[in-house]
């Protein structure tokens, strides 16, 4: 009986913390179907973006497995190789090449020159700004995922800020009072003295 009483209430306590910490319910079904299908989406690219990041590490491994296969045939000239049912095409040998950095080049020029050229060419990168859009951000969750320790970091969170909250009240207290307690001393010693001059 105790047990159930225990998950009666943590239960309670999970669904209320989770309705603090979700500001607003979508109550339209067309729009709650939308976000379940964002939500399955996301899910889908998620695992797929893992999928494809374990590929291209096992790629990596593998041509660097067949570099020295593709340096004999630079070295020979030949753009073709077949091995059983595969043929390996070059369509580019690898090269070195040198890459202009224009950003580097133009904070390196700003030091070369005097202050009258130093303010046109920065009015004139200010000039050349243009503004784009920056698409929102967010992501689709289950409610049920908000697990234990979600709600528990939320209310961790929430306790840290009234600690540092009462930690900085008691720090002025103490102070304060100390001033107060300075200011009693010094009227009980104007009030000793005004009465010992009667």
């Amino acid at each position: 009986m105790e047990k159930l009483i225990k998950e009666k209430f943590k239960n309670l306590v999970l669904r209320e913390a989770r309705k603090l910490i979700l500001e607003v319910e979508v109550t339209d079904k067309e729009l709650r179907a939308k976000i379940v299908e964002f939500y399955d989406l996301q899910m889908k690219a998620s695992n797929l973006e893992a999928q494809l990041k374990e590929a291209k590490e096992q790629l990596a491994q593998a041509k660097d497995v067949l570099k020295p296969l593709l340096d004999d045939m630079q070295e020979l000239g030949d753009k073709m190789a077949y091995a059983e049912k595969y043929v390996i095409e070059v369509k580019r040998f690898g090269y070195e090449r040198k890459v202009t950095s224009y950003k580097d080049a133009f904070a390196l020029s700003l030091t070369k020159v005097n202050g009258a050229i130093k303010k046109i060419l920065i009015e004139a990168v200010d000039a050349t700004k243009k503004v784009s859009q920056i698409a929102p951000s967010f992501t689709v969750k289950k409610a049920d995922d908000l697990t234990e320790a979600g709600v528990k970091d939320t209310l961790k969170s929430a306790l840290t800020k009234v600690k540092s909250a009462v930690k900085k009240f008691g720090a002025f207290f103490k102070k304060e009072a100390k001033n107060i307690d300075a200011g009693t001393k010094d009227l009980e010693k104007a009030v000793e003295q005004a009465k010992k001059a009667k």
